[in-house]
């Protein structure tokens, strides 16, 4: 009778007479002190306890602080009026009369941290110099030099955050003007700053001090690496370390689905829209039974604003506002995207065989792409009505659709190689019943499997079987699921040959 792996003899065939006893004693002395030992899971729970000790403490001690902070308020309170009545003023000058009464050494006390936009904090914030210690400016790119001028003189230092690969702000200042106040003020093209076209990201790497001030943070945590892929090759030149990327090969989880649908004279393409609505409800309903909180989230994405409201205006006629919140459905051009994320991203470029060749060039922005195609973490939808051959060989849209043609193609031979160990405990699941989604992505990181017993949804990472899956997860990959909230259980193989089991029993009262 041909045994399963996992229920062979743990010592080799043709041993026999003491040689054979003593490895059947060996290996029966190893699964009792295997069984009497504390079990991987439970180790990682003590641990997960102790993680979990640790943020209670943090966040009793920020509470403590935030008493105390509230005390000082209620004592403090009336030296804080003139800050509240200019707060709540509607007249400027009234404000600023106010401001003028204010102990901002107080305000900055009792409220150290503030989140403002650079639209909107001077309706709050009066331009005292140095107010506070530091500035975090992020997306900076979107930020002109003029409009970031007044939030870095309220601080001491800065801390400039942002892509020079991504969208950029929209400057309406002319360059003609531009050069003429130059030359009214005697400044040469090196002293004067660009403020029609650099951001204060720009400017900020311009007036680095030294090499030392600036930091690229070239680890990519978000996507799976075949949504990353394109851009790191043709728009960072390789930079990025993928730290989703698995010693294994894994199939594509970008997929092309070319269409017949036709632009209309307005821009929109229905038999995208359709077909993308058509996909939605599918993921809906498959995902109906997972928690809230592991549901996929949705984004749909077009660059052309037109398209993007026709598919917002159908969202919202055919996706019951429940879904909608439950996927945290967002539907947009990639202006309305940057600096977001979606589980999974729907791109509808809207175009067709004649599509006028005016249109292209947008396209073919690096910002605007760039963004366009790094949105998802998991899976992304690329639908496509045009003639790829009229794109031409350098446009970055016809390099992309290459792209995931190759990939295609190759993934076909890049399926999930068999694993005897997932299979023997999926068949265990199957038996009792449980539900089971093998090899499930969550926020670009595969989990071997997520499994749904009476009591809880868990992810399991299953170590140690011989081949490409015996790895575990790595401590950042286990921080990024838990906040994405999925709790793990790890399962050895040693402790399942041994120990089928108790491991099952484990699973079964497993609280996440």
């Amino acid at each position: 009778m041909k045994h399963a792996p996992w229920q062979q003899a743990p010592f080799p065939e043709g041993v026999s007479g003491i040689g054979a006893w003593w490895k059947k004693w060996s290996a029966q002395r190893h699964a009792r002190r295997l069984g009497s030992g504390p079990n991987l899971w439970k180790i990682t729970q003590i641990l997960e306890g102790q993680q979990a000790n640790t943020s209670r403490v943090k966040g009793l001690m920020l509470r403590a602080r935030q008493g105390f902070k509230m005390e000082q308020l209620k004592s403090e309170f009336p030296k804080l009026q003139p800050f509240l009545k200019a707060l709540k003023s509607r007249n400027l000058a009234d404000s600023q009369a106010a401001y003028a009464q204010t102990d901002f050494g107080l305000v900055t006390q009792v409220f150290p941290i503030w989140l403002v936009n650079l639209n909107d904090i001077y309706q709050n914030l009066p331009i005292i110099k140095e107010l506070f210690d530091v500035v975090i400016m992020d997306e900076a790119t979107q930020c002109d030099i003029t409009s970031a001028l007044p939030v870095l003189q309220r601080a001491k230092r800065a801390v400039i955050v942002g892509d020079v690969n991504q969208l950029r702000h929209v400057s309406f200042l002319a360059g003609v003007r531009q050069r003429t106040l130059a030359e009214q003020l005697k400044l040469s093209f090196m002293e004067a700053p660009d403020y029609r076209n650099e951001s204060i990201l720009d400017l900020g790497l311009s007036r680095l001090a030294s090499g030392h001030h600036g930091v690229m943070l070239q680890e990519h945590y978000r996507s799976h690496p075949s949504i990353i892929g394109f851009s790191n090759e043709h728009i960072y030149h390789k930079a990025l370390q993928i730290m989703t990327q698995r010693p294994f090969p894994q199939p594509t989880e970008v997929h092309l689905v070319e269409t017949e649908g036709t632009r209309k004279s307005t821009g929109q393409n229905v038999a995208e829209a359709e077909l993308i609505l058509e996909r939605i409800k599918t993921l809906i309903e498959e995902q109906r039974e997972l928690p809230d909180e592991e549901a996929h989230s949705l984004g749909i994405l077009s660059p052309f604003a037109a398209q993007a409201d026709f598919l917002r205006m159908e969202v919202g006629k055919q996706i019951a506002i429940g879904h909608i919140r439950r996927h945290q459905i967002q539907v947009g051009t990639p202006y309305a995207f940057q600096g977001a994320e979606r589980d999974e991203m729907f791109l509808s470029f809207a175009v067709d065989p004649d599509t006028h060749p005016s249109v292209y060039p947008y396209l073919n922005r690096r910002d605007v792409f760039n963004v366009a195609i790094t949105r998802a973490r998991d899976k992304q939808w690329v639908f496509f009505s045009g003639d790829q051959s009229k794109l031409g060989k350098e446009s970055l849209l016809n390099q992309y659709l290459e792209y995931i043609q190759f990939h295609e193609a190759k993934s076909l031979e890049a399926t999930y190689e068999e694993d005897p160990f997932l299979e023997a405990v999926l068949a265990e699941v199957e038996r009792r019943k449980w539900k089971s989604w093998p090899h499930f992505m969550l926020a670009g990181i595969v989990v071997d499997a997520v499994i749904q017993t009476p009591i809880a949804t868990f992810g399991v990472n299953l170590v140690g079987y011989p081949g490409p899956y015996q790895d575990a997860l790595t401590v950042a990959q286990i921080g990024v699921l838990k906040r994405s909230g999925l709790a793990l259980f790890s399962l050895p193989y040693t402790l399942w040959v041994h120990r089928k089991k108790r491991c099952l029993e484990a699973m079964a009262n497993f609280k996440a």
